[in-house]
């Protein structure tokens, strides 16, 4: 064997396998830059358990044959326990033979009275927590044997005591050392129009008439090829697939993307290779082993390739459709869908393919070729992409990636520092375990975070922050960590906290989180000069590359931000192996602390810079009002660009200052950072977690919490109460009030209730609007989609979507117990009639007649919380005045005009096109703003003379 000091590659899969002695051998799948395949076999790794040392230990597993026939060496060791303050424990550690016999040994040594340790880590996933090795990342392997050397794979063996994570000296980046590359893969079958997957799936005994794949290693670059079965018998299906697996090879993909592919693609497709005597191990990088589906993993097993099933990661995306098919999700995120065919795909690939006719073969041709593109598409505008950066960040197993999340990634991670630090890793809780941690989280409960409820109503000239990274900050501040605790207690009553965890050495915990708050930190430094060094080039190739490099950077940051979140999570979720609730209270409540204590610092600061307070705060954010508002109004109000700008630089500089002076205060890393500028903000009444405001930085209107951002509203009640806060908000004459009944009597200024007159107006307005619209126009702005989570009979209380469910599927000829699963939201109207508002739900196909008044009792309940007060009465009555009489009232109708926009060119009707009014002559008018400007001005003038 050839001898070679060091080889670097990188990480894409591993397994193992028993060899001819029973003992395992690891195998480790990678790429080299020169887009060599590697295998590297590990064979000195042995999986292992830990026991607690008593006198007679030895004698007791010399006697037993189960451990004896499995065991192969033990060793004295002393570790600290994690949830036990750091205690040290003497124990014996076994090492072992199968690592599928673990779970038999450790039951046997628990039934002779032996306390075991750490007997349920996978043995995979031990050998890469072991030896601090990571997926998706470079390895050096020192002292190599190399078995095989060629043109395009590289086999060698290893001792699991030479394998290191490359240097970052030689390694730039994981990214930048090799670039994944991505293959989408779908196949057409002869399928009949309207015929049923399901029955497809059944019998798998139709041919695949072609294979489409698209390849690439960006969103941007990719390539693509057909490969199309011409003939009708079986040995032409063989040639089509043969030719895919052959151009497989050719290519040799990381990451295999389909779509539905565990479900239906990747099962048809393996069946039909069985039946033409092709053996599945071709699809694996080195077609060795062969393709099963593991239910663990929720996804199938290809060796040395990442296979990805789009479908289960678009549980975030609703189609209008309520259906998730590659259609309905391809036009919910891409815009676009897939190519219309008249015929079935059998008749079509039968004239263009068989008979040769040349229109049928180009579209025929197109629609799968446009399927295959849509999926590789959908692959980086779901965010696949940063997934896989997460994966990596981690080094977690990706042939998990389809069943793992975030929190596994993070509790991944957090046993890597364990082992680091000498402390034993938890066990997985069994379900009598699950059961005791559900009752001891519902006996002890902590408060979870801060949300301070709203003081008063509307508000003009809020700074909106928050704590960068509140939770890792607090765990990395606090050394927070369960070794490092003084004395447990219940979640309840937790004492001092800040005497709660000592400060002699730093915590697992704490030091995970202090790295990825350092790395993070790090990325964004490196993103910020990638940005301006963007700014100054015109070079187009170093644009690109700047580009490129921003993307990479991006997702890194954004992985890390999401494993350092995680372990808040980790610690409270009662299926974890690292739930408790005394650190989950301990974190929750130190994050409470620094919320209350900026109730006080803003107080000191009110008296050193500027008056301001804190009237609102939510968890990691807190809402400072500035008491005097003229530099928020300068900017608002100043319509020329310059002026603007350096208007706003000044009030940048005040808030600058208030923030640094409260950041003094806080412990590090934590900081509290602008997220924004209210120009107004509104709170709803009796509720936390729901506000709406204008941002005097974007000037757009955000909403949070409610009805608008709702999905059991309507989207026209939705739109609707948007569009009276945006009224609300964007008003230049709205004093700020601390409740609703202020709000309505305040008589300071003699404009004061004019957002609200046009508010109400247009709320009259949209009612009449409703009454009258068509019945097909109104449908869509009316159907609402809720999903349904479980058979219809298990359902005690029946809610609107499955009683439309029920009467859709009396209509369709549908089986309710079982397609209920094919919808992701389920569509339904609330028709007119009789019988409760649920029992009249049907489906938009159904509908014959839409309850109007519901949808207008719906919107104007939404608005009634700011003080606009419409009756169900008031609207009806609209419908006897002429159109050009609903603005009389108001002496501002352009403005009213201008603000009352439709919701969208399909949705909300243009009010002004109906108002037929004569001309008038234009008024001069003061800027926008001007006029609170200028009272605001006069107001304070008078206080100081």
């Amino acid at each position: 064997m050839n001898q070679t000091q060091e080889f670097t590659f990188l990480l894409t899969d591993l397994d193992y396998y028993l060899s001819k002695k029973g003992l395992p051998v690891i195998r480790l799948y990678g790429k080299r830059p020169d887009n060599k395949l590697v295998l590297v076999y590990v064979r000195d790794f042995l999986p292992y358990l830990y026991i607690k040392w008593t006198g007679d230990l030895e004698f007791i597993i010399e006697n037993d044959p189960a451990v004896k026939r499995w065991l192969k060496g033990q060793k004295q060791v002393s570790l600290r326990r994690y949830f036990w303050a750091g205690e040290k424990v003497k124990l014996l550690k076994l090492y072992g033979s199968d690592p599928e016999r673990l779970a038999e040994v450790n039951r046997a040594l628990s039934n002779l009275g032996l306390e075991t340790f750490e007997a349920d880590i996978p043995f995979l996933k031990r050998f890469l927590i072991d030896n601090n090795l990571k997926c998706l990342n470079v390895l050096t392997v020192r002292n190599v044997a190399f078995i095989k050397k060629d043109g395009e794979k590289v086999l060698l063996e290893a001792s699991y005591r030479d394998l290191f994570p490359a240097s970052k000296e030689n390694v730039r980046s994981p990214d930048h050392f090799y670039k994944l590359k991505i293959m989408a893969l779908s196949l057409s079958v002869p399928r009949e129009k309207g015929e049923p997957v399901k029955d497809l799936l059944k019998l798998k005994d139709k041919p695949i008439i072609a294979l489409s794949i698209v390849w690439g290693t960006s969103s941007k670059l990719n390539n693509g090829k057909l490969f199309l079965n011409k003939g009708c018998t079986s040995e032409s299906e063989k040639k089509t697939i043969l030719e895919f697996l052959a151009k497989l090879h050719q290519l040799q993909p990381d990451v295999l993307v389909t779509f539905k592919g565990d479900s239906f693609t990747l099962p048809f497709l393996l069946e039909r290779m069985r039946r033409l005597g092709i053996r599945s191990q071709k699809l694996s990088l080195f077609q060795q082993e062969p393709v099963p589906y593991i239910n663990r993993l929720i996804s199938y097993r290809i060796r040395g390739r990442i296979s990805l099933d789009l479908s289960l990661r678009t549980w975030h995306v609703h189609p209008a459709s309520g259906k998730k098919n590659l259609e309905d999700i391809a036009k919910t995120v891409l815009g676009r869908g897939r190519v219309t065919i008249s015929s079935s795909l059998k008749d079509l690939w039968y004239s263009g393919v068989i008979k040769k006719k040349k229109d049928d073969l180009r579209l025929f041709l197109r629609a799968i070729a446009v399927d295959c593109k849509l999926i590789y598409d959908l692959f980086w505008a779901l965010g696949l992409n940063s997934w896989l950066v997460v994966l990596r960040t981690t080094g977690f197993p990706p042939a998990e990636a389809s069943s793992c999340t975030e929190r596994v990634n993070g509790e991944f991670e957090l046993m890597r520092y364990l082992r680091r630090k000498g402390i034993l890793i938890p066990e997985h809780p069994d379900k009598a375990q699950i059961k005791k941690n559900k009752l001891e989280r519902k006996l002890y409960p902590h408060e979870g975070g801060a949300v301070f409820s709203p003081l008063g109503l509307i508000h003009t000239a809020v700074i909106i922050t928050d704590f960068r990274s509140m939770y890792p900050s607090v765990m990395a501040a606090h050394n927070i960590g369960a070794e490092t605790i003084n004395q447990w207690r219940k979640a309840k009553d937790l004492g001092t906290i800040a005497t709660l965890f000592h400060q002699q050495s730093p915590s697992c915990l704490s030091l995970l989180e202090k790295t990825m708050l350092q790395k993070r930190l790090a990325k964004k430094k490196l993103i910020k000069l990638a940005e301006e060094r963007l700014a100054q080039t015109t070079d187009p190739q170093e644009r690109e590359e700047l580009k490129e490099t921003l993307n990479v950077l991006e997702s890194e940051q954004k992985s890390l931000k999401i494993v350092a979140n995680s372990m808040y999570g980790a610690h409270y979720y009662i299926r974890s192996r690292f739930f408790t609730q005394t650190l989950a209270g301990a974190i929750a409540n130190h994050s409470r602390k620094y919320l209350l204590k900026l109730v006080d610092i803003l107080e000191q600061i009110s008296k050193e810079l500027v008056p301001c307070k804190l009237i609102y705060g939510d968890t990691d954010s807190a809402f400072i009002k500035i008491m005097d508002p003229g530099r928020v109004l300068a900017v608002y109000s100043e319509t020329d660009p310059q002026k603007r700008r350096q208007a706003l630089k000044k009030l940048m500089k005040l808030i600058q200052q208030i923030l640094e002076k409260i950041n003094e205060t806080l412990p590090q890393p934590m900081k509290l950072q602008l997220e924004d500028i209210a120009y107004r903000v509104i709170f709803k009444p009796g509720r936390k977690k729901a506000y709406s405001y204008v941002s005097l930085l974007t000037e757009k209107c955000k909403v949070v919490g409610f009805e608008a951002v709702r999905s059991d509203w309507s989207p026209l009640a939705q739109a609707a109460q948007k569009k009276v806060l945006d009224i609300l908000l964007r008003g230049q004459n709205l004093p700020d009030a601390q409740t609703i009944e202020q709000r309505i009597t305040v008589e300071e200024d003699i404009c004061d209730q004019q957002e609200f007159l046009i508010a109400k107006r247009f709320l009259l307005e949209l009612g009449k609007r409703i009454l009258q619209l068509p019945h097909e126009e109104l449908l869509s702005k009316v159907t609402i989609r809720t999903p349904i989570r479980q058979a219809p009979s298990n359902y005690q209380v029946k809610p609107a979507a499955v009683h439309a469910f029920l009467a859709f599927a009396k209509e369709e000829g549908l089986n309710p117990e079982t397609d209920w699963l094919t919808f992701d939201k389920f569509p339904w109207i609330i028709t007119a009639g009789m019988g409760g508002i649920s029992q009249r739900a049907r489906h938009p196909k159904y509908v014959k007649t839409i309850d109007r008044e519901h949808y207008i009792s719906e919107i104007l309940r939404a608005c009634e919380n700011f003080g606009i007060k419409v009756s169900l009465e008031e609207v009806k009555s609209v419908l006897t005045l002429p159109l050009k009489d609903l603005f009389a009232e108001n002496s501002d109708i352009d403005w009213a005009k201008k603000t009352i926009l439709p919701y969208g060119t399909s949705d909300f009707i243009n009010l002004q096109e109906s108002r037929k009014e004569k001309p008038k002559k234009k008024k001069e008018k003061p800027l926008p703003g001007q006029q609170l400007l200028t009272a605001y001005t006069k107001k304070r003038e008078q206080e100081n003379s």
